[in-house]
């Protein structure tokens, strides 16, 4: 199951390197693709904060899903799951909803491993309140096995009969044992770090919002980055800052790295405050300075004197003195790391459950490459339906390219499987 990104320290084995790196973000969530609801932009589908927080729900964030008034009746999302759900035992999901108007919503999973393979039914009680939370509950008796994907018809109301986009909001998708209590298994929460503008003109908070990478490559194959406008009309020190669910320990790991795609070449900061120990908060440029524009670049912060525990982080994005913009632009974000080095700890298939590779490039013409392998079993090749095409053994560590000229252009889903059961599912574009 896709572990949860509220605040996710993670030890990555080392051998010689006794000091663990900890990611304090990566902004990954589930794969997130609009459903029947054309002609919106796929960025309809984000993470906010959340509008409405009462007793039902008090998560700082969650997805706001913009429904199109052009969309067809069953307009909502999917998701091809990093693992799939088991409703053997499992048989409810529950789910957190708001909505401006009163439909029928549907909770669907498919390419199960037992026939039928996909269930689509609605809530057990028809959705009742409009513009506050209310949690719905999904019951699927008859479905047994693993099922890879999920998918949720939010309006499914015929005729759509829309005079103009609507706006619904999604939270805690969790597989139940009972329709209420029991055991559960939370699926997605679409918490990260809290996220609040520093010095950034008069732009809305969205400003700060979860998408997919506008660029894989060989620095960062990760799916989902966090993307910052960058208001022309900001202050020099313009960014954001986040207080920390727990707090991160600088007493022995003394870099902070995060990975930055910027179209301007401006100094950077990273600022930590808080401290338990004199002086609190330290704010200090990254060890080398930027040099690439529209690519994806890992900085380095160093902070030799910082010691003790600090729960407050700020990045300052584009510190040019004057700012001297004449529009707005947009940086993006990824992998907050505190490390014991400039560089971060090797990293392969040594977190327990965890398949930590890089694919590029995507979309991809002919040749697919892999980087960051390690104890590798086979790598397969399906189409969106789950059928597989191609398969790769014989892997080694390390390095390797596969030739996908004699594929048809179209939607694939690559899964890389390791020694020990475990795998990772990714989505490209072969055109």
């Amino acid at each position: 199951m896709k572990k949860l990104l509220l605040c996710l320290f993670s030890l990555l084995a080392l051998t010689t390197v006794i000091r663990a790196q900890q990611v304090i973000e990566d902004f990954e969530l589930l794969t997130l693709n609009q459903l029947s609801n054309e002609p919106l932009p796929n960025d309809s589908l984000i993470i906010v904060d959340n509008p409405a927080p009462n007793d039902l729900n008090s998560s700082t964030r969650v997805l706001k899903f913009r429904r199109s008034k052009d969309g067809a009746v069953w307009a909502g999302f999917w998701s091809r799951l990093d693992q799939a759900v088991d409703l053997t035992t499992m048989k409810y999901f529950s789910v957190d909803v708001l909505k401006p108007r009163i439909s029928t919503v549907k909770f669907k999973v498919e390419g199960g491993t037992s026939t039928p393979t996909f269930f689509e039914l609605p809530s057990l009680s028809e959705p009742t309140k409009t513009d506050e939370w209310e949690r719905l509950v999904f019951h699927f008796p008859d479905a047994t096995g693993e099922y890879p994907i999920i998918a949720m018809l939010l309006d499914f109301l015929d005729p759509v009969d829309l005079t103009e986009d609507d706006t619904i909001y999604v939270d805690n998708i969790v597989l139940r044992s009972a329709a209420v209590g029991g055991d559960s298994v939370v699926v997605e929460d679409f918490q990260v770090i809290p996220l609040n503008q520093l010095s950034n003109g008069d732009l809305p908070n969205d400003s700060l919002i979860i998408v997919e990478n506008p660029v894989i490559d060989e620095v960062n194959g990760s799916a989902k980055v966090l993307k910052f406008r960058r208001s022309m009309d900001g202050d020099v020190w313009a960014g954001f800052w986040s207080t920390l669910p727990e707090p991160v320990d600088l007493t022995t790991n003394k870099y902070m790295l995060a990975k930055v795609l910027k179209t301007r070449i401006s100094p950077i900061k990273f600022k930590i405050e808080g401290g338990t120990s004199t002086p609190a908060f330290f704010e200090l440029p990254s060890v080398e300075e930027q040099t690439m524009t529209d690519a994806w670049e890992q900085m380095a912060f160093h902070f030799p004197d910082a010691t003790g525990t600090y729960p407050t982080i700020a990045m300052l994005l584009d510190m040019a003195d004057p700012v001297g913009l004449t529009e707005d632009i947009i940086i993006y974000v990824d992998d907050i790391v505190l490390s014991p080095t400039a560089t971060g700890v090797p990293t392969g298939i040594d977190e327990p459950g965890k398949v930590d590779i890089l694919i590029y490039p995507n979309p991809v013409k002919s040749t697919l490459n892999f980087r960051n392998l390690k104890d590798v079993d086979r790598i397969t090749i399906s189409n969106i339906v789950g059928q597989q095409i191609m398969v790769t053994r014989n892997i080694s560590t390390g390095n390797i390219s596969i030739n996908i000229s004699s594929l048809n252009n179209g939607v694939y889903l690559v899964t890389v499987y390791d020694t020990k059961g475990n795998s990772v599912v990714r989505k490209i574009i072969k055109d």
